[in-house]
């Protein structure tokens, strides 16, 4: 009975070691999606780990970090500058927790909202006396709208939407020479314009 059971207790005390030893890293982080806007921000980010963390980028993410390492739960801080792209950009950040057995890769993406942006393809134009119409593309990354200094003039086929359009600007005759000024804003700001000089 006693060789039974220093048998057992030589026996457990070989092999929960050695099953300890085998447990996997957890690793959770919160939140792991996130937006910021152009004009940039920071976003807090819990680490939920009990087993030490490195966190990694590439050399194109301009966010930083508030801490690269650690052990444990914590919280980090990712700072995103303002940006100048006038499309969306994703940045990546890789929280690796490891132990003996392996490790755990979990992603921090944040998404960077555009840069208010609209533009068009012509700044100036010319119309005679007697009118006439004439085309131009307009680019925005969000919505906008117009308006026009002059009564009459007419833009087709719409005077506000969201995006890229061709549009065309119908101008009425006028006995005396003048100068039109379209003007096209978004939302955030972003301005361009369009003078027309008729005569």
């Amino acid at each position: 009975m006693k060789k039974s059971l220093i048998l057992t207790i030589i026996l457990a005390a070989v092999l929960l070691p050695a099953c300890a030893e085998k447990v996997a890293p957890t690793l959770t982080i919160t939140p792991n999606l996130s937006v910021v806007p152009w004009t940039g921000g920071s976003v807090d980010v819990a680490i939920n780990t009990i087993f030490p963390w490195k966190v990694t980028k590439s050399d194109d993410v301009v966010a930083t970090v508030s801490k690269e390492n650690g052990v444990g739960e914590d919280m980090i801080t990712i700072t995103v500058p303002a940006t100048e792209n006038i499309e969306h950009s994703t940045m990546r950040l890789v929280v690796n927790a490891r132990n003996e057995t392996g490790s755990v890769l979990k992603y921090a993406i944040i998404t960077q909202e555009p840069k208010p942006f609209i533009g068009l393809d012509r700044s100036n134009a010319t119309v005679s006396a007697n009118g006439g119409m004439l085309s131009f593309i307009l680019t925005a990354n969000g919505e906008w709208k117009s308006s026009c200094s002059t009564a009459g003039v007419t833009i087709e086929p719409k005077e506000d939407g969201v995006g890229r359009y061709t549009l065309d600007v119908i101008v009425p005759g006028s006995s005396t020479a003048r100068t039109i000024t379209i003007s096209f804003t978004t939302a955030e700001g972003a301005a361009a314009e369009l003078k027309i000089e008729q005569k």
